[in-house]
């Protein structure tokens, strides 16, 4: 009977890893056409490293996409 409860708790253990596995798979392969996408999505600004920044859509390079924009 223990031996059982240990292998059933080892399942879902590795069931839970193999979910985060997958979230992060699925955060990381994140990708906005444009950064509009990425606001309507709500994960604007993104900052390099973060899932979905591409240097495509940090216009200044400084590593922030799709930040806000106050300029005149």
């Amino acid at each position: 009977m223990i031996q059982t409860t240990l292998t059933g708790s080892t399942a879902m253990a590795d069931q839970i890893r193999a979910n985060e596995e997958q979230q992060r798979m699925v955060e990381q392969s994140r990708h906005f056409h444009n950064c509009n996408e990425a606001r309507s999505a709500g994960v604007a600004p993104i900052y390099r490293g973060s899932p979905g920044y591409r240097s495509e859509l940090d216009g200044d390079s400084d590593g922030i996409a799709c930040e806000p924009y106050y300029g005149n």
